[in-house]
């Protein structure tokens, strides 16, 4: 639960994009209305938000996107209500890339909690809040380490001379885990109305010396944009699902 001096933060969920990868597997239901052991993608943030004690969330899709526009307007509020949270939708007429609709956020708000729909990660909410209360950075972003496969052979040198080589090595990278705080200063870097990516928003503020933190987790962390990711999902993720449902 966030402390009461943090409860000016809200949230905003970002599902606007068009699902495209997750489509191509065959089906047409836009991944926020993907489902995880019975629970939608969309349900799994909404609740995730409201335990660490947000009451105020935005929901951002596209206005092309009907049958998701309908299942949320009808029922994308009733796992908030149960938490005293609402939820209130940001209709994106033209694409706001994966950060530009938290320019609609209310300017009286000065802290924004920014949420991927297709993440799923058991990472604690209310820590990444308060370690961007504390270090009083105009962003911080969620981070993790994960591992690659090089498909070649990596040569270290020096000065010319080989110094070792590893047949297709893999290779720990710090990535983005799709959470985002964003305090009022970083988002009036954001134009209105105006596509605008996370990566675009980062560099602005870091070229301009703005302080970017970043938080890092060892959280279990999938990010949902196909049906393998959804199958993969639903084995770590199905058991915290089901106890949640059940109220354990």
């Amino acid at each position: 639960m966030l402390p009461d001096k943090s409860m000016d933060c809200v949230a905003i969920i970002m599902a606007g994009g068009k699902s495209s990868r997750m489509r191509a597997g065959g089906c047409s239901t836009h991944k926020a209305l993907r489902t995880v052991n019975g629970t939608t993608l969309l349900d799994h943030n909404i609740v995730r938000i409201c335990e660490c004690g947000i009451k105020d969330i935005w929901l951002a899709i596209s206005d092309s996107e009907l049958e998701l526009r309908v299942w949320t307007e009808s029922r994308a509020s009733s796992p908030a209500a149960a938490f005293g949270s609402t939820v209130r939708i940001i209709r994106e007429r033209d694409p706001l890339g994966t950060i530009g609709a938290a320019r609609h956020i209310p300017g009286k708000y000065r802290n924004v909690l920014v949420v991927n729909v297709d993440n799923l990660c058991d990472i604690d909410l209310s820590a990444l809040v308060q370690y961007h209360l504390r270090t009083r950075a105009a962003l911080t972003i969620a981070t993790h380490n994960a591992s690659f496969r090089i498909p070649f052979g990596r040569i270290e040198t020096q000065g010319g001379r080989v110094l070792g080589y590893s047949e297709k090595p893999h290779i720990a990278v710090t990535i983005s885990s799709g959470f985002y705080v964003l305090t009022r200063k970083a988002i009036e870097h954001i134009p209105t109305n105006c596509r605008t990516d996370v990566p675009e928003l980062v560099n602005r503020l870091v070229d301009g010396g703005e302080l970017v933190a970043s938080f890092q987790h060892a959280a279990t962390w999938i990010d949902v944009n196909d049906e393998a990711a959804l199958a993969q999902a639903q084995l770590f993720f199905g058991h915290q699902l089901r106890s949640r449902a059940a109220g354990d």
